[in-house]
Formats: structure tokens, sequence, C-alpha cells
């Protein structure tokens, strides 16, 4: 556009403006090389006052080495917030005196990027290395690099040999947490080409992380239990790609109470999950999930298309099936595929001395903990509160067994999830039991189910 001859200007009309700052200073400005992509964090580090940065490193050094003596100069505070979150020095950190630039590695998150600086600054420290996490400051403002400044925003130490407690190992990134008391709290990643991710988590989670990988690994969902109860997840971006807010954070307050485990990759820049909505999509770069009411619900086709095979098919394709036990006396034996494991079929109207008919067909499956996936998004050891949007349809409680039979009714079958523990269940007393009103405590129950899910049986609808 253009500015009329008769405007009046302000002094700070085109303050941060890159192109009027580049006119003004008579060559390209460091806004003015950013928004072009000319320069990278590592490289615009080197051409900025490299004096600023220095102070605060050397205040860094010398809290990390407990020196009490030190006394930090108004441009070293800049580093305050940084060093009043480091965590302690470790046993077995080197502390160097001075860290000049080629005692540094840098690597590049990219400028305003997920990772909330722009780069990290890497330094040998003996069995570990010290990650300082920068951002430049005030680089729209200025008209020379020499003038730019950079500002040391975290620091934390990161073991060559195990970064803590391992929690996983994918795509070339082995994945440890730290602790803080009985919760799990702050994530590193560490490349096999050397490449540091950290993620400061601003939660305590009660139960460990469980990480879902994108199918390029550039990102990583993180599941979380928060301290005060319920499940949510994060998605940390690992190549240094910038999205709104630098991060997306699934926030149940506002999107809905969130199914723990249904969590899935679309690709690299869309998950899919289900709430107490239902199922829902979350592309990354939009930030808020999308109901999807015509999802169709998440099942194990496999498993559920053995209540319609028979004996023959179900030998062709798994192998010979092998008998376990029977579940009323000679009668309704269990059978167990040797190319299935987790999975037992269950013949009713059957004797167990009997050979199975070949036409015969399973009445019901029993999903055990040697089976990993999921049945209609339930899954072996998940907890029956954290399962919002599963349409439970009545409860029962087996006084024999000890054993809560949690059922879900859905279009083609049943779902009965075995649930142990007595203890969450607030039934009555022993000596009144046999006087409870059973169908009070269903319908409390059902309101409020709990418990973790052992075994699932799966029926057909007749």
């Amino acid at each position: 556009g253009s500015v009329p001859a008769s405007a009046v200007l302000g002094e700070d009309a085109f303050r941060g403006v890159p192109f009027y700052l580049s006119l003004k200073a008579g060559q390209m400005c460091p806004g003015d090389e950013i928004v072009r992509g000319l320069i990278t964090p590592s490289e615009a580090v080197l051409k900025s006052n490299w004096n600023v940065l220095q102070e605060q490193i050397l205040y860094v050094l010398a809290v990390a080495e407990g020196n009490a003596e030190y006394e930090p100069s108004e441009t070293a505070m800049l580093a305050y917030g940084a060093v009043s979150t480091m965590p302690p020095a470790p046993e077995g950190l080197q502390i160097p005196r001075i860290l000049a630039p080629e005692d540094l590695t840098f690597q590049d998150n990219g400028w305003n990027s997920a990772a909330g600086s722009d780069l990290l600054m890497i330094a040998d420290a003996g069995d570990y290395r010290i990650v300082m996490e920068a951002y430049g400051y005030g680089l729209f403002e200025e008209l020379y690099w020499e003038n730019a400044c950079f500002r040391i925003s975290r620091v934390f130490f990161v073991e060559k040999e195990s970064g803590g407690e391992e929690l996983a190992s994918e795509h070339g990134w082995t994945v440890s947490v730290e602790k803080e008391g009985d919760y799990y709290k702050d994530l590193t990643f560490v490349h096999e080409d050397g490449r540091i991710v950290h993620y400061h988590s601003g939660y305590l989670s009660a139960e460990p992380y469980h990480l879902f990988f994108s199918p390029n690994g550039t990102r990583v969902a993180v599941e979380y239990k928060h301290s005060l109860g319920y499940n949510a997840f994060v998605v940390v971006i690992l190549n240094g790609d910038t999205v709104p807010n630098g991060y997306v954070d699934y926030m149940p307050g506002y999107f809905g109470a969130y199914q723990k485990g249904s969590l899935g990759w679309i690709d690299e820049d869309n998950l899919e999950g289900i709430n107490e909505f239902g199922w829902f999509r979350l592309n990354l770069y939009e930030g808020i999930p999308v109901r999807e009411p015509d999802h169709p619900v998440a099942s194990d086709p496999e498993v559920l298309s053995l209540l319609t095979m028979t004996v023959s098919e179900l030998t062709d394709i798994y192998g010979p099936l092998e008998l376990q036990y029977s579940e009323h006396g000679p009668g309704q034996p269990v059978y167990a595929m040797s190319n299935f494991p987790g999975v037992l079929l269950v013949f009713s109207h059957q004797q167990m001395y009997e050979p199975l008919p070949e036409s015969r067909m399973p009445s019901e499956l029993i999903i055990t903990s040697a089976y990993t996936g999921t049945i209609h998004g339930i899954r072996i050891g998940d907890r029956a509160e954290d399962l919002v949007s599963i349409p439970w349809s009545d409860a029962q409680y087996w006084v024999i067994e000890g054993t809560v039979a949690l059922y879900a009714a859905f279009p083609d079958e049943i779902v009965t999830c075995l649930i142990n523990g007595s203890e969450e269940f607030h039934l009555p007393a022993e000596d009144t039991a046999s006087e409870y009103d059973w169908t009070l405590w269903a319908e409390a129950f059902l309101e409020n189910p709990a418990g973790t899910i052992q075994v699932l049986r799966i029926r057909s609808v007749d």
C-alpha cells in the first residue's frame, strides 16, 4: 500500500516493521532477514551481541557450580528466569569455567517454533550435557545484528547414557522422563543424530505417560493423567515446525472429557480420538477438536469376525484349536488359537469330550491381557471411569467371584467387561447383602463406573 502525503506519522508508526527498519539501516535489518527466511537462529546468534549472551552463560555456570560469591550483572540477570528454575547439578556434571561459541553445539528449533525457544545451545559437561534454550530478544526493533540480543530461557541437564527413567525408543528418539515425587513431569527426547527436544510440562501426571508417535516421527502425542484426576494429552513437535500458540494441548474443560487410549494419528498433522461426545478430529494448525458424528466406533474387525467363522475356517486361518478348560462341568468348552494369542473361543451346547463339528461357530469370545488391541474402543487394563463414550447398559455384581460385570450394547455385539476389586464398588456389608437393592446399586455404578478392566467377553446380538 501507500501512505498519503497528508498523513501525520507518530514516532513509533513503523516500529517493528522490517522493510522500514531496513530502509533506515541502509541494509537488511535482522527482522527482514528472519521474515524472508534468509537466516536461521543458529546463524543469527553468532552475528548477535555475544557479550550479552556470554554474561548469561557465566551466570548459569556459576549457579550450577554453587558459587555463592558470584554477583550477576544487570545483563546476566536476563537469564534469571532460567537460573531460578534450573534443576540441581547432578553428580558427574563437570562444569566448565567458560563457554565460547566454539565450545557449543547449536541446534535450531526454528523461529517462534512450538518448542518455545529459537535454538538450543549444548555443551559437554562430563557425564552430562548442559542444554540452554534461548530465543531472540527484541530482534524486530534492531537495525543491525551486532546490537541484537538472545536470552536464555531454560537450562537442563541430559545424561549422555540415559537421561533419567527411560520411557520409550522409537523413530530414532530415546525418551526419558523426570519424576517429582510419585508424579511424572518433564520429558527429554534425544535423537540418535544428536538432536534434543525437552518438553517442560506444566502439569504433574499421576500415571506414566503414554506416547503416540506420528507416522514419520516428527510429532508425538503425550497422554497423561492430571494430578487432579482427568485424562488429557499434549502434542510435542519434534522437528521445529511452528503451530499456533506454540503447542497443542487438549483441555477437557473446554473440549469434553477425553477417553484414555483412544488417540491415533491420521497423518503428520491430524489426530483422532474419542471424548464424551464421540469421535473427534484434531488438526495441529487449527488446535480445536472437530466432532466426527459419522465415524465408526473403533474395533478390531478381525477379532469380531471370529464370531461368524466356522471351526473349519478358524483352523485353516489360525491353526489347530486347543482345548483349555470347560466353564460348566463338561459343557461349554473354551478353546485357544495357537496363532491368535489373547483370544479364546467359547462353544455353548457342546461337551468338552466331543469333537467340535467343522460347521460350528463360537458363541462367545473371551479377551485376555495377552491381546493388546481394542474392542469398540475398550482395552484390557483400561479404567472404567476413563471410558467416557462407551454406552454402558447394565452392571451386575457377581457375589461369589467378587467381580463386577459391566455391559455395553453395540449394534451387533454385547461386550461384557469384568472388573475385580470390590473396594471400589461401594458394596453393602455382607450381613445385609441379601436384603440389598441391587437395582439401585447398578444404577449408581452406571453413573460412576470404576475399576480396572481385566477380561472382556463378546457375544453377538441375537
